[in-house]
């Protein structure tokens, strides 16, 4: 029997997922340890849909893992192999002020882990369809602007809007990223605009201007960001391709 893995199988996305591939004859692997109720406290634990899909799904399996222990996840790979005919990987730490909060523990889940996971599916079912799940808020308030309209069970944008067919590609603004590059790309120094200056270019020329000079303490940040946003629209940068 064919199997899918969902890795957050217990939260929003990945229950629909298992419920969708079960009802198509799936096996469900669920892999979910209930991080939700350490991120969040007791009320968001999702201990509840966990016992939902045992009691809705006949061909569903729990696995109270953690996705950052690697050799937990590669037993499990293992275990099933070439009968893994999808991955969903939903599990992740979804809140941005937790992640200021606790940036490691952040890194270990939604980087490391997710490795975990694509080394594993390389290795033990390596023609398996692996979906990553990321998140909308890398676009800030954008989707929000969005002519989006109601239908019976989703939000859906308009039919002759650019991103219909297809969905949200990576051409849309990204609000807010561009910042926190620049956050860390200035490293503690006061002049961060000769570092950020390097790496983007205009039509392979650097930077024709100079750059805006932040003099001040932490104060003066929003500020100097706000300018710098402003005289580097239009540029792009080399290295993930995004046009500000």
């Amino acid at each position: 029997m064919a199997v899918a893995v969902i890795t957050g199988s217990a939260g929003l996305i990945g229950a629909e997922a298992a419920r969708f591939f079960a009802a198509r004859g799936l096996d469900i692997v669920g892999i979910d340890n209930d991080m939700r109720a350490e991120f969040f406290g007791p009320e968001a634990s999702t201990v509840w849909s966990r016992r939902r899909l045992e009691a809705e799904l006949a061909h569903y399996r729990h696995y109270d893992i953690d996705i950052r222990d690697q050799s937990a996840i590669f037993d499990l790979f293992e275990r099933y192999k070439t009968d893994i005919a999808v991955v969903i990987h939903t599990a992740a730490q979804p809140s941005h002020d937790w992640a200021a909060k606790a940036p490691f523990v952040d890194f270990s889940i939604n980087a490391n882990g997710t490795l975990n996971l694509l080394e594993a599916t390389r290795q033990y079912c390596p023609d398996a369809c692996f979906v990553f799940t990321s998140t909308n808020k890398v676009y800030g308030d954008t989707p929000n602007r969005l002519p989006l309209i109601e239908q019976s069970t989703r939000w859906e944008l308009v039919a002759d809007h650019r991103y219909g067919a297809y969905g949200i590609d990576e051409s849309m603004s990204i609000d807010q990223t561009m910042h926190s590059l620049f956050w860390r790309l200035q490293s503690g120094r006061r002049r961060p605009g000769a570092r950020i200056r390097a790496l983007f270019r205009y039509e392979n020329r650097l930077l024709p201007r100079r750059l805006p000079h932040w003099s001040g303490p932490f104060g003066g940040a929003a500020a100097w960001l706000s300018r710098l946003s402003r005289e580097m629209r239009g540029y792009q940068c080399p290295l993930c391709r995004v046009r500000l």
